[in-house]
């Protein structure tokens, strides 16, 4: 992923075929989303939700 730098600070993606999974600094899972359709922004917006 090419977007991947914009996420917060040691959040980081998990991809496999079907999913992209965002996860926490700790390695705990935020959330996840469609592989072939997850919006970058959305993403990201979720990481930032996150981190409060």
């Amino acid at each position: 992923m090419g977007w991947e730098e914009d996420l917060p600070p040691g959040y980081t993606l998990r991809e496999d075929p079907d999913l992209l999974v965002l996860l926490r600094p700790d390695g705990s899972v935020v959330a996840a989303f469609s592989a072939g359709g997850a919006d970058p922004m959305e993403v990201i917006a979720a990481a930032c939700e996150d981190l409060g």
